[in-house]
């Protein structure tokens, strides 16, 4: 990796792809096993046997997160997480508006969990509720998610 003087920190390294529309980092790979966090580096180690596998998509996924039994509570807001099935990374969340909506274009096709949850606030928060979708590429999908505020977390 270019531009970093005497190569890279020990530690983990998160690679991420950023505005390149319809590009989404798959999973990475070192000497053939998948990373699920990012790659591991030691004191002068020289990195090599990377593999970094990308999709590309043309997909769209529009929905709607409802609140019910309340109002969301006062410094809470919604957070929708998305994941490909038999992916090994978090594709970037979407940002939700004021009314609960989020879009995300640039998908590849394929099988998603998305999971809608409440995070801040000093109210306990709701289960957070799941749903899967399929896309096919070049599709549109359209769900909806609701939270109900009268389920408290799981015990």
């Amino acid at each position: 990796i270019g531009g970093l003087p005497g190569g890279l920190p020990s530690g983990t390294v998160n690679l991420a792809i950023s505005r390149m529309k319809g590009f989404v980092l798959s999973r990475i790979e070192r000497d053939g096993v998948t990373q699920a966090r990012g790659l591991e580096v030691k004191e002068g180690e020289q990195v090599t046997g990377v593999r970094v596998i990308v999709n590309y998509g043309t997909s769209t996924l529009r929905g709607v997160v409802t609140i019910e039994n309340g109002p969301l509570p006062d410094g809470a807001r919604i957070f929708v997480r998305l994941v490909k099935s038999g992916e090994t990374l978090n594709i970037r969340p979407p940002g939700v508006d004021e009314r609960g909506h989020f879009f995300v274009d640039g998908l590849p096709p394929g099988s998603y969990e998305i999971t809608a949850l409440i995070v801040g606030g000093s109210a306990k928060p709701p289960r957070p509720v799941k749903q899967t979708v399929v896309l096919d590429d070049g599709g549109t999908a359209d769900v909806n998610l609701t939270l109900d505020l009268a389920s408290g977390p799981k015990p």
